[in-house]
């Protein structure tokens, strides 16, 4: 197969690792898969691909291995286009560009590219780039993992890596040793690696040159002004004129040179300053990484650097450093040119007269020396006393309220008069030491022009010099003091740049998360990938891959310092955290969220999950509107992903539906949806919501009024903070305290959205998406000890004492895939027995009547009571033969011309009669719905209705019989799911019509994947009625299809202990056995299914029992078992060909591969490795014959 690649991208095949959904139709999982045959994916493409992760973490020195998943069916072959794109790392500079396309053959979940990162020298704070998947042929793309971000992490330090020993020190005051070294550093870090800098250094450094150039000619121009042009003593100065003899000629072609260069001067300024600009790409550079870099710090780190010490530093420091750090280079440089003219002037004209050239820079060698150390003390000191100031006004923001509470306004007055004090105390000391630093060069120069002056009579009166000469070199001393007055203000800034710089180049070097989000980036990827390959045979997908808990402490938690914690959670549960104050269970949360590692042991999860931690403190971003706040959103380009309508309608479900709430939200989405409109490829940077004009409004309403935020009250505040997150639409909620301090009407309105959010894979999604293709939804809460939440799957519970204690609820049990139907207990085969027996027997009611003794009217009356009863039972009978609708509901026989229904769909009545007439409705409808059990409790059942008289009864009865009918006849599963609905709303209040209208309800819910709904119906069946075995038998069908193979086998040993004579539940005991690789007892158990029903009624049972005999190495007695199936039923029975041929491949390679060809050619989906192993779950020992014959039989396979 040909791929297509560019430069920066390639191709590698991942290991085989099927990541398969729980099947439609597996016959070896459950009764109703026992006789299916194996059926193709609901609809083909259906299959999802995404990425492995949201966020993909790198260093420099390795290449990105990037993998991205297909979850579902694994039918068939499906592509997808993938490429990069650029954020923060540039293309060319940090990364390769690249793209492709991704091919997954048949049973292909995992596929891999690699991505080529460039490694340089210079420091960046963590950059990344975007990865895109697009172009889905025979497949969708998960809309939320279409994009995935690389990080890449940068092992340099700013400015240089030389510096990396008196880095790792973390002392500010230690660089200030090597301050000068940090300073060239970044400097030649500037140059090197800032955008621009380069050639824009360069430029400027040669137009510098045209102003000195420009300096050095006026300097000669009034020479010879003075000494040619208006010297009309000398009369050879005539001829030296530039028009000889034309004085003022020459005097208007001197003016000329000087006025005409400062065009060329003036339109060199502009350039300079209109391209040539370079602070705000040195500025911007240092913000945005500092900015970056401070997202990133580890919590020790941000302790290092309040927030108005960030302030500082990106308001003050930055522009401080640029301007006196690097732009004063190019004004040192130009005064450097300036001296060097002087000197060359000065040289020519009168070497003696440059004697100040060596001794200005001499002294302010000596000087910058001297006083460099106490400048930086002073300004270190200057510069906390302006951090405490400012501190103390951020701090005002949060604490107003309280000193307000608390009568504190007058001591925190008084608290800030003393640090502005002191500040000013600070500055003065500052101000005091730059005064007579400012004073050194004008003296020098003051006393060197004044020494020249005292010596012009015997310079100028020997002839040593010109008078021109004389005076420019007059005008060239003070020239000459201003330069290296300039000079010296020019080392003076870039010896106080260094106490920022300094500052600045630790705050970029404190340590981030980042590397401790990579290890365990590391760790959860290795977790998951080798999951999947371990419970690959089982079928198991990326949807099945727990959060595991490995003898995890955390030596601050009182709950879990002493004792690990060890427990799985599976997606799609709701798990409740409870205990008492500070027992640790937001120390849990923060372990599941990854904000918290442990001290030992280890929490891993799936990379492909996004958890989403939510405090129980309201958070808020105060500088934008409700809108943004809700969306999480930070400008106008992020619009068009955003579902306004969806936001609504949280809202709505949580009460935030005031009016004032929805007319803000409605207003800012319009404004928002106007602004991305009229300028698509808005930049206005983090949270910029609005344009300038809405900005304006905003601004003018704030002080006219509250914040929005204001506004709502406590509890509002919470439940923002939760739609939020519903929003958001994490894979994984965890949840501090969510319903604490809620009244009972508001608490039901969160329970009821976190309810629906696992169940519905989401809350008021509505992507377009089956339920299926959606990945399930986890909550994790936590609560006080005593409160008690129907809704969970499990409880961990804290204690100091005894720990972490995993309670599972008797509710309901944990979701994780849907299935597509399943079955009642009652088989036909025991129908058409039970039909068979003698009259007497079937008239019998179990446990006993209440009507015996009446007189022979009564008998009469019981008598007729009783034919409009049996009149009703007939009727119902036909729902019973009623196969079932949908995908794997009916299943052929393996005999010929004959359909057998494995399961009923129907109420599924036992056939006794009893005395209906001697027994109140209840009763009737025990005997109706056959529970024996039932009868035997009367005084449960009697307090329902008892009042009712006969005919009353039997006119429910008829109407049940004819609503039945209609749930029966509908022709879609939706339809008969909102019968069986309204069923249970008319008959509200009698539990033996209603058990068994749940569990129907339950088995068309579950057909149509709504697994949580079908799981509640089938556990109040079980709640009003124990004894009912249809409920465990169905709720065993549905665990075993989600991979919960031990719930499974309890409910089935439920079924065994109430009808030890059920076939149906031998077997699914033997194919729940079978997943768990207890092929003994699997063995034993497909055993009793046959012993009971015969191999020709339950053929399934027997092909199950030749595939765990094999397992077992009893190859023998599994070719023989098969050979009995084929000889019965033939071509019918493909199943059982395809296991006999594989069987037969190992040993006789002829024989094996024509019976394959019979096999395939009667059912084709034997070929497909997915299909073998996802669906019909073969065991690992045939499985392995299956991948052997598939690498020398190919054709044979897909």
């Amino acid at each position: 197969m040909a791929y297509s690649y560019r430069a920066g991208g390639s191709s590698r095949r991942d290991a085989w690792v099927p990541l398969v959904n729980q099947p439609a139709v597996a016959p070896v999982v459950a009764a109703p898969r026992i006789a299916a045959q194996p059926s193709q994916p609901r609809s083909r493409g259906s299959d999802v691909v995404q990425f492995l992760s949201r966020t993909f973490y790198f260093t420099e020195k390795e290449n990105a291995l990037i993998r991205v998943a297909r979850v579902g069916s694994l039918y068939g072959q499906c592509s997808v286009n993938w490429r990069t794109e650029s954020g923060s790392a540039q293309e060319g500079e940090k990364y390769h560009a690249g793209s492709g396309t991704l091919v997954f053959g048949p049973g292909e979940s995992l596929r891999s590219f690699e991505v080529q990162v460039i490694d340089d020298d210079f420091f960046d704070s963590n950059l990344e780039f975007e990865l895109v998947l697009e172009d889905a042929r025979n497949c969708v793309i998960e809309p939320a993992s279409a994009r995935s971000t690389i990080m890449i992490m940068d092992d340099d330090l700013f400015p240089a890596n030389e510096l990396e020993e008196e880095l790792k020190k973390e002392d500010e005051a230690g660089l200030y040793t090597i301050g000068w070294q940090v300073l060239w550093s970044f400097m030649k870090f500037s140059y090197g690696h800032v955008r621009e800098i380069r050639w824009k250094t360069n430029v400027v450094l040669l137009l510098s040159m045209l102003g000195n150039a420009y300096y050095l000619g006026t300097i000669f121009i009034r020479v010879y002004l003075v000494d040619t042009v208006l010297n009309t003593r000398d009369e050879e100065s005539s001829s030296r004129l530039l028009i000889p003899g034309d004085r003022n000629g020459t005097a208007v072609a001197l003016a000329l040179a000087w006025i005409l260069p400062n065009f060329i001067l003036l339109g060199s300024d502009y350039f300079e300053m209109a391209v040539l600009e370079m602070g705000f790409n040195i500025r911007y550079y240092l913000r945005v990484n500092l900015f970056r870099k401070y997202l990133h710090y580890t919590q020790q780190s941000r302790a290092r650097v309040p927030i108005q010490d960030l302030k500082i530093s990106m308001m003050d420091d930055i522009p401080e450093l640029v301007s006196q750090g690097y732009l004063v280079v190019f004004e040192l440089w130009a005064m450097l040119g300036k001296i060097a003219c002087i000197a060359f002037f000065m040289l020519r004209k009168h070497p003696n007269s440059a004697v100040p050239l060596f001794v200005y820079p001499v002294i302010l060698a000596l000087y910058i020396r001297c006083t460099y150390h106490r400048r930086l003390d002073l300004m270190a000191k200057e510069g906390e006393g302006q951090s405490d100031t400012t501190g103390a006004v951020m701090d005002l923001n949060t604490s107003r309220r309280l000193l307000s509470l608390y009568s504190g306004n007058s001591a925190a007055v008084r608290n800030f008069e003393d640090i502005l004090r002191h500040q000013r105390s600070l500055t003065m000391d500052l101000k005091r030491f730059q005064f007579w630093n400012a004073q050194v060069i004008p003296w020098i120069t003051l006393l060197a022009i004044g020494s020249y002056m005292a010596s012009s009579p015997k310079v100028v009166l020997s002839g040593g010099t010109s008078l021109g000469s004389f005076l420019a070199t007059v005008n060239v001393y003070k020239d000459l003091g201003d330069r290296f007055s300039t000079i010296l203000k020019g080392f003076t800034a870039l010896s106080k740049s260094i106490s920022p710089l300094c500052g600045i180049t630790l705050q970029l070097n404190y340590e981030t998360e980042v590397p401790a989000k990579k290890e365990l980036f590391q760790r959860r990827e290795s977790f998951t990938l080798d999951w999947l390959t371990q419970h690959a045979p089982s079928g198991a997908s990326l949807d099945d891959v727990p959060i595991v808990f490995t003898d995890a402490t955390v030596v601050h938690s009182p709950s879990m310092k002493r004792k690990a914690f060890s427990a799985e959670a599976p997606q799609g549960s709701i798990i409740q955290v409870a205990g008492h104050h500070d027992v640790g269970k937001m120390t849990l949360l923060q372990l599941i969220s990854g904000h918290l590692s442990p001290s030992t042991g280890e929490v891993v999860i799936s990379p492909h999950l996004e958890v989403l931690y939510v405090s129980h403190e309201p958070l808020f971003i105060q500088s934008t509107g409700l809108f943004c706040n809700l969306h999480m959103i930070s400008t106008v380009d992020e619009m068009e992903g955003v579902n306004i309508e969806r936001g609504l309608r949280i809202l709505h479900r949580l009460r935030l539906d005031k009016p004032w709430i929805k007319e803000l939200y409605e207003s800012e989405a319009a404004s928002l949806q106007e602004a991305a409109e009229a300028s698509p490829t808005s930049e206005d940077g983090m949270f910029g919501c609005l344009g300038e004009e809405e900005k304006e409004e905003d601004e003018e309403a704030d002080e006219d009024g509250d914040a929005w935020f204001d506004r709502l009250s406590t509890s509002e505040r919470v439940r923002f903070q939760l739609a939020r997150a519903f929003v958001a639409n994490p894979h994984v909620l965890a949840i501090n305290r969510p319903v604490q301090d809620l009244d009972d009407d508001m608490r039901q309105a969160v329970l009821s959205c976190m309810k629906e959010f696992a169940q519905n894979r989401g809350l008021e999604v509505d992507d377009g998406f089956d339920i299926r293709q959606r990945r399930p939804r986890t909550i994790i809460f936590t609560t006080a000890d005593s409160v008690r939440i129907d809704i969970v799957d499990t409880v961990w519970r804290l204690s100091t004492d005894s720990g972490v204690a995993v309670e599972r609820s008797s509710m309901l049990k944990p979701l994780t895939s849907p299935i597509s139907g399943l079955v009642d207990r009652k088989q036909a085969l025991q129908r058409e027995e039970k039909e068979r027996e003698p009259a007497k027997n079937r008239r019998r009611v179990r446990g006993g009547g209440c009507g015996g003794g009446q007189g022979r009217k009564g008998e009469k009356e019981a008598e007729k009571q009783q034919k409009a009863v049996l009149r009703i039972k007939q009727s119902w009978g036909r729902w019973e033969t009623m196969g079932q609708r949908g995908e794997g509901a009916c299943a052929a026989s393996p005999v010929p011309g004959k359909r057998i229904q494995w399961g009923e769909r129907a109420l599924g009545m036992a056939w006794e009669v009893g005395r209906a007439g001697a027994a109140d409705l209840t009763q009737s409808a025990a005997v109706l719905f056959g529970f024996a059990g039932l009868a035997a409790k009367p005084a449960r059942a009697a307090q329902t209705k008892s009042a009712l008289s006969t005919e009353d009864k039997i006119a429910i009865l008829k109407e049940v019989q004819s609503m039945g009918d209609v749930a029966m006849s509908a022709p879609t599963v939706e339809e008969e799911e909102a019968a069986w609905t309204k069923m249970l709303e008319r008959f509200a209040g009698l539990p033996d019509i209603e058990v068994r209208v749940r569990s129907n309800r339950g088995n068309s819910l579950a057909r149509q994947g709504k697994l949580k709904e079908a799981l509640e119906d089938y556990n109040r069946a079980i709640e009003l009625v124990p004894e009912a075995v249809d409920p465990h038998l169905n709720r065993g069908a549905v665990y075993e299809s989600l991979g919960r193979l031990e719930d499974a086998l309890l409910d089935y040993d439920v079924v065994l202990q109430q009808d030890p004579g059920d076939p149906a539940a031998w077997n699914n005991r033997g194919n729940a056995l079978l997943g768990l690789q207890r092929f003994e007892e699997a063995k034993d158990s497909f055993q009793q299914a046959l012993d009971i029903s015969g191999s020709q009624r339950f053929a399934f049972a027997g092909v199950n029992l030749a595939l765990a005999q094999y397992e077992l190495g009893e190859d023998d007695n599994a070719v023989q078992t098969l050979r009995k199936l084929l000889a019965r039923y033939a071509e019918a029975f493909p199943d059982a060909r395809a296991a006999y041929a594989l069987i037969m491949w190992d040993k006789d390679p002829i024989l094996g591969e024509s019976e394959w060809d019979r096999a395939t050619a009667a059912d084709p989906r034997y070929r497909s490795a997915e299909w073998v192993q996802g669906f019909r779950r073969w065991p690992p020992r045939l499985l392995g014959i299956f991948r052997r014959f598939a690498s020398t039989t190919s054709v044979k396979v897909k």
